[in-house]
């Protein structure tokens, strides 16, 4: 063993004991008469890694992402709920934003992930180009198809990846595969479900709303008739009215009707906008980039693997040779 070398009295005066430096000099001569060993157990994990790396199939990311517009015909509602809202009458809402979280959950559903595996797509690297479903490309296999739609919902699950910016409200739609192509197809055609899905939605609730009004209308149709008929008998009944009791029926029964009769205008013009709405089915998915097919692969990183493998072989080595040292050094 070789001699310890003599501690400087600055060592000395930041109050660190000798034999702690001694013992620090001791284990880095031991590591530095070792670099060879080290080197090369440094090196044969960063080769080792890097052959892993070449080995594994490339995975590539498409990502698309959108907002969901909503329809600016909100005030009618509004002013419809407020106006029935003095007669006791809840109508809820018409019209409501949309959540970007809704979309995320309905990205995620069951409905569609079984639409997206039955879907056709390209085949990747086929001579000809040929098509099948995603369920046959991924090679899902199952006794039945409701089997192999449950275990590719499971597959489908790991290769998708949904986020969501409340702040302004894009949704960020991720997809890899070992195909840049095909990542891409995948998530456009997440999309085009969504549209559909919504489109349906909206054209479906228009009708409900417009079946829901056309019962108000006759409900607000009778009232305002049995208004005017009230109106009606205490003008025949009182060709003169000079009594403050007749004065205040008489405006009290006018303005019945006039509320019924703006009622009864509000729920027509609600009517003929739910109807326009069940023609008119503006798709609400606004598309701020579309999926496109990645030049670059998302994995494996090589680089950043073989420099963890070279990091980690490294103190491993180094780690063996201390253990060995102590050993030899203190038996």
């Amino acid at each position: 063993m070789t001699a310890p070398s003599p501690v400087s009295s600055d060592r000395l005066s930041e109050g660190l004991p000798p034999e702690e430096e001694i013992r620090f000099l001791e284990l880095l001569g031991i590591l530095i008469s070792k670099w060879r060993m080290i080197a090369g157990v440094t090196l044969a994990g960063g080769i080792i890694v890097a052959i892993y790396s070449l080995w594994v199939t490339p995975i590539f990311t498409a990502t698309t992402s959108f907002v969901h517009s909503v329809p600016g015909s909100t005030s009618a509602a509004t002013s419809l709920a407020g106006l029935a809202g003095q007669f006791g009458i809840s109508i809820g809402s018409a019209i409501t934003p949309s959540s970007p979280r809704v979309d995320a959950v309905i990205l995620e559903s069951r409905e569609i992930t079984d639409q997206v595996l039955v879907s056709v797509f390209h085949v990747p690297n086929s001579t000809p180009v040929d098509s099948a479903t995603l369920l046959d490309i991924l090679e899902i296999e199952g006794e039945t198809l409701a089997v192999r739609l449950d275990r590719g919902q499971k597959r489908l699950r790991g290769m998708r990846n949904i986020s969501v910016e409340n702040v302004i409200g894009v949704v960020r739609l991720s997809v890899e595969s070992p195909s840049p192509a095909l990542s891409a197809d995948v998530a456009n055609r997440f999309v085009e479900l969504l549209k559909e899905f919504t489109a349906g939605s909206r054209s479906e609730l228009a009708g409900d709303r417009s079946h829901f009004i056309e019962g108000r209308m006759a409900d607000a149709e009778r009232a305002l008739r049995l208004a005017e008929d009230q109106l009606r008998l205490f003008y025949e009944r009182n060709r003169v009215w000079e009594s403050p009791e007749l004065i205040v029926g008489e405006g009290r029964l006018r303005r019945e009707v006039t509320l019924r009769q703006e009622l009864h205008l509000t729920l027509s013009r609600s009517l003929e906008q739910a109807r326009i709405e069940e023609v008119d089915n503006v798709v609400e998915i606004a598309i701020i980039d579309r999926a496109a097919p990645p030049l670059l692969r998302s994995a494996p990183q090589r680089k950043r693997m073989v420099m963890l493998a070279m990091l980690l072989s490294g103190l491993l080595a180094a780690g063996l040779v201390l253990v060995r040292s102590y050993f030899v050094i203190d038996p």
